[in-house]
């Protein structure tokens, strides 16, 4: 519990409270979380018929390694400082998010709108593919879903299936120069919007595709430049839920792209604006920050077990570290 955070426990949670003269909290937080403590947790799960559950009355019991209290310290202090950079890249990417929308809305401001329909027209439908590959089916790609385009826009991590589709569905479909917009058409994802840059498909280790429920937008000609703008103006209206004015069907919702094309107000950008609103949307979707915390996440994956079971001293994580942060 971090300090000064006000709050109560919900249902199927427990409040630890350490023996500060026997463990520090924050080693005993990353032992926690350590493997060799997640094979306890597992031992000692009771499997219900609904839910599983871990037995408070017995975890007293349990079995845990706790060095020397400076030595504990001293771990969680190494494997601290990787999750403070993590945490302050975050705020940085937050910062960087909101600068770059509020550039952009007083950019719209005293510009002239068209619609969304002038500046962009639906491209070609999604493709799911197969589960692995098949005399056609070829090519391995990632399908991007609705939910993967949220995630995507909302920076979380993103794991969209591996699938195989055929050589002329990539000819047509894995652009990989040029910008295009693509949103969720369908379901509970209904309009999550994501600008796709290059940038956007070198982050992955595939070529990337959308499925069935994606749908694709592309520049009309002429209008290129605008498209970054236009992505802009779908992405603050979908956050806004302006995107609920475009949807058909009440079962089972589908996003009305006649509607969203004719309903969403592109502002023409001109001179050094036109030029900046590239760059502005660039910086909401850099993954240099969110990559470089990939990375330092998985320095403090690899060190936790190693520190936790004395395999690796603190000086040598330091000198690991040294590199990194």
């Amino acid at each position: 519990m971090p300090p000064g955070l006000i709050a109560c426990l919900g249902r199927r949670m427990a409040l630890l409270r350490p023996y500060r003269d026997v463990v520090d909290p924050a080693f005993l937080l990353y032992f926690y979380i350590s493997p060799e403590f997640k094979g306890v947790i597992e031992k000692h799960t009771i499997h219900g018929a609904t839910v599983n559950r871990i037995g408070l009355s017995s975890m007293g019991s349990w079995p845990i390694s706790v060095p020397a209290l400076e030595d504990q310290r001293a771990i969680a202090e190494v494997l601290g400082a990787i999750d403070k950079k993590i945490s302050a890249n975050r705020k940085a990417v937050d910062l960087l998010s909101q600068l770059a929308r509020a550039k952009w809305l007083q950019a719209a401001l005293s510009a002239e709108s068209v619609p969304l329909g002038t500046v962009v027209e639906v491209g070609l439908s999604g493709v799911w593919g197969e589960d692995s590959c098949t005399e056609t089916a070829t090519v391995e790609v990632l399908a991007l879903r609705g939910r993967d385009l949220e995630d995507l826009a909302r920076r979380r991590e993103v794991t969209p299936p591996r699938r195989w589709i055929t050589p002329v569905q990539a000819q047509r479909r894995i652009q990989k120069h040029s910008l295009e917009i693509w949103t969720a058409g369908s379901g509970s994802h209904l309009g999550p919007t994501l600008l796709i840059t290059p940038g956007v498909r070198e982050a992955f280790d595939l070529p990337v595709v959308y499925s069935n429920f994606v749908k694709r937008l592309v520049p009309i000609s002429g209008r290129e430049d605008l498209l970054p703008s236009a992505w802009f103006a779908m992405l603050l209206e979908w956050e806004r839920r302006g995107f609920e004015n475009f949807k058909s069907g009440t079962a089972f919702p589908n996003l009305d792209v006649g509607a969203m094309l004719a309903g969403v107000s592109v502002p023409m950008l001109v001179g050094e604006q036109l030029l900046q609103v590239k760059t502005w949307a660039d910086t909401l979707l850099r993954g240099e920050l969110l990559d470089e915390n990939r990375t330092l996440a998985a320095t403090r994956d690899a060190l936790l077990p190693q520190l936790m079971s004395g395999k690796l001293r603190v000086t040598d994580a330091e000198k690991v570290l040294e590199g990194v942060l």
